[in-house]
């Protein structure tokens, strides 16, 4: 028999992976619930938000760990968190930032002596 090569052409560069991210955006907006939408974290972008607890009965020595969570997902982990202390009380030193993701990060300290202790600041990303 004879061969027959019909070929359709169309004005677009990428259809298919036009039409690929039009279904990506269709099916997201359909994850959501209506009237809510997703923050963007521009990269680089310092995120900026409160952190601390105030925790009673605490032995002396004991490593106080408490999890931060950022307001959205950053584009990638910062290199590094900076805390400014607004309040503390029983608190050996000083707060640090630890297990950075992407998410948030460990906000701990030690407690200096029995009883209650406070470290209440606020944080800002680096390097994300």
């Amino acid at each position: 028999g004879e061969v027959e090569l019909t070929l359709t052409l169309d004005n677009y560069a990428d259809r298919a992976g036009s039409m690929l991210a039009q279904l990506k955006l269709s099916y997201d907006a359909a994850l959501r619930a209506r009237g809510v939408y997703r923050a963007v974290a521009s990269p680089g972008a310092p995120v900026v938000g409160p952190c601390g607890a105030a925790l009673s009965n605490q032995s002396a020595g004991a490593v106080v760990k408490i999890a931060v969570s950022f307001p959205q997902q950053l584009a990638r982990a910062p290199t590094a968190i900076s805390l400014a202390a607004t309040s503390s009380s029983n608190v050996s030193g000083s707060a640090s930032a630890t297990a950075l993701t992407q998410m948030g990060f460990v906000l701990q300290w030690t407690v200096a002596a029995n009883g209650a202790s406070t470290w209440l600041g606020s944080y800002q990303t680096v390097g994300n």
